[in-house]
């Protein structure tokens, strides 16, 4: 929902990190580290969190010339 509302340009990041201060709200905080705004569905969104839970490095919306966009490049170079 954050990274649509986001997307949307319905709410900005610093918006929510400044309504979410003190010890209490620091795994929301943490949660708002992972939104991209790039995706452009919830299987993205999806696949992109656990890739990188997982410890491999992803770059969503990347362009590659001679195939145009890919949702996301692993490693850099799995698309």
């Amino acid at each position: 929902m954050v990274e649509c509302a986001v997307s949307r340009g319905d709410m900005t990041i610093d918006f929510l990190r400044q309504r979410l201060p003190g010890n209490r709200n620091g795994k929301a905080r943490a949660v708002l580290e992972w939104v991209d705004a790039g995706a452009d569905s919830l299987l993205e969104t999806l696949a992109r969190t656990y890739f990188r839970q997982a410890g491999i490095s992803v770059q969503p919306q990347v362009y590659l010339g001679g195939v145009g966009y890919v949702d996301l490049l692993l490693e850099g170079w799995l698309g």
